[in-house]
């Protein structure tokens, strides 16, 4: 908040050094113009310092706090919609700046050269709004399509970093909740695996168990190991298993 506060007052400063160089005379039009612009300038700069912080943020601390991801589930999280984001994009650098200039063109409370140095102030702070803004979006969804590739590519070892409660945060555990369910199935498929045929692990991982019973001609061997018994007696459980796997 003291950074925000400070960056407030600090950007819009500048404004009061307008107010000597005014044609007009300084009446309540022009007082109410440098009121209004020093309000929107300081938002503008504040939101950025606010971006800014949520970054650091994002990259430093929520990792640390919250390492399983998580950050949906904590209480007291601050969910910031991502319509707010560009509702507040929209608004700080495009229609208050362009309606603040039309009033004071309007109302003759401002010079051509004010105006100008007010257009440029907000274009350049309002680039910078709108470079944090979406930086805040872009960058966790690319992180996220990164490490659906991998899931893609049969890599589970793919993780999404969630660094936020909105949308895309809630996007990403569900990301993670379905990787570690694609894990647990292939753990499941590796370990029948061991035991029965690939085909036959398959055939029950399908769903395709009829209850009932069903009624097939096979042909069934019964093999045994040729001295298991006195063997297994002698050996250590290890040894027997390792014996068996081989």
């Amino acid at each position: 908040c003291r950074i925000s506060l400070w960056a407030w007052f600090g950007s819009a400063a500048p404004l009061a050094l307008l107010a000597p160089r005014l044609d007009s005379p300084v009446g309540a039009g022009v007082l109410l113009h440098v009121a209004l612009s020093t309000l929107l300038v300081g938002a503008v700069a504040s939101t950025f310092v606010f971006y800014c912080a949520e970054a650091y943020v994002r990259a430093y601390v929520v990792p640390v706090l919250v390492p399983d991801g998580a950050v949906s589930r904590v209480p007291g999280v601050t969910r910031v919609p991502i319509t707010f984001k560009i509702t507040v994009m929209v608004l700080t650098t495009s229609v208050l700046p362009i309606a603040i200039l039309t009033v004071a063109a309007m109302s003759d409370a401002a010079t051509p050269g004010t105006a100008a140095y007010l257009g440029l102030t907000f274009l350049l702070l309002g680039g910078l709004q709108v470079t944090a803004i979406c930086a805040s979006i872009t960058l966790p969804l690319e992180h996220l399509a990164s490490q659906t590739a991998k899931v893609r590519d049969d890599d589970l070892d793919a993780k999404a970093t969630v660094v936020s409660a909105d949308v895309i945060g809630r996007l990403g555990e569900s990301f993670n909740q379905m990787v570690a369910g694609l894990r647990r199935g292939r753990f499941v498929k590796e370990t029948f695996g061991r035991y029965v045929s690939r085909q036959l692990v398959e055939h029950l991982l399908d769903g395709n168990i009829p209850l009932g019973g069903e009624k097939r001609v096979v042909t069934v061997l019964f093999s045994d190991v040729r001295g298991f018994t006195p063997l297994a007696e002698k050996l250590p459980p290890e040894e027997v298993v390792r014996f068996l796997n081989h």
